[in-house]
């Protein structure tokens, strides 16, 4: 089985060891459960005009059996100082100013210098951030690259949901405000996800809990990007929304598993 999966810089890059990576720990199981190899084709994705295009030809190119689309809750709710900065700077000295500071800002070589994280949080806390995309410009990206991906009709297709801030890392009415905007999106993909019979793989009203895959420890030295743990618990969802969306198109019996634990989303 072909498995093409749309993740992010967490699954693309080299962040952990290959064999601590989501995909493959989940691909393990699933693989079990089938009792024939799985193969990924990984590409990291970001909500650009372009983007429904990229997709197209990574499915003409891989024809997968299955296309997981993960939609990133940072691409609307995460506040980049980067992003803000160079707002600021083109204003004052042009866009070739704003974007060479946001490059510099956003290299590898001061994303791990503890004096500049420093000063990105007093910033933070100061002159706040910008987010990457709108949510109405993630929901425009993410309904078109879902109706691509469902275009051949013996693809399975799988869309997960965006998950949200843990409660102990957002004061409240930051959280209130971005838990809005999570919903938003959350129920466009669920329902034109429910209109195409795709798989949607995600949690509504009261579904955004503390755990402890968004808190300290889960994360390399850029502050930023999974390590292990993270991966170790998020390879649990990827397993659960794949083995959901091949047990609704009948390629796998429904799981013996409890009802609860089989059909719940950890988002």
């Amino acid at each position: 089985m072909r498995i093409l999966f749309l993740g992010s810089s967490n699954d693309t890059g080299n962040w952990v060891a290959p064999t601590q990576k989501k995909h493959v720990i989940a691909g393990q199981r699933l693989e079990a459960d089938l009792d024939e190899p799985v193969e990924w084709v990984v590409k990291g994705i970001w909500p650009t005009p372009e983007l429904p295009g990229k997709v197209a030809a990574w499915i003409d190119e891989a024809r997968p059996d299955v296309i997981y689309l993960n939609t990133g809750s940072y691409w609307f709710l995460y506040r980049s100082v980067p992003n803000r900065v160079k707002r600021l700077l083109n204003r004052v000295g042009g866009e070739a100013v704003g974007d060479a500071a946001a490059r510099v800002a956003k290299s590898e070589r001061w994303a791990y210098n503890p004096v500049f994280r420093g000063l990105r949080k007093v910033l933070q806390e100061t002159i706040g951030g910008d987010t990457y995309f709108t949510t109405q410009q993630v929901i425009d990206r993410m309904s078109e690259c879902i109706r691509v991906a469902v275009r051949d009709e013996g693809t399975v297709v799988v869309v997960k949901g965006p998950h949200g801030k843990a409660r102990l890392s957002a004061r409240k009415r930051a959280f209130e405000r971005d838990e809005r905007e999570r919903l938003k999106l959350h129920h466009a993909l669920e329902d034109l996800c429910a209109q195409l019979h795709a798989t949607y793989d995600g949690v509504g009203e009261g579904g955004v809990r503390d755990q402890p895959a968004y808190q300290r420890g889960t994360t390399v030295g850029d502050g930023l990007h999974a390590n292990e743990v993270r991966h170790a618990h998020e390879a649990e969802m990827l397993y659960q929304g794949i083995r959901r969306g091949l047990e609704v198109s009948g390629r796998l019996p429904a799981s013996r598993e409890p009802a609860a634990r089989a059909a719940r989303t950890i988002s």
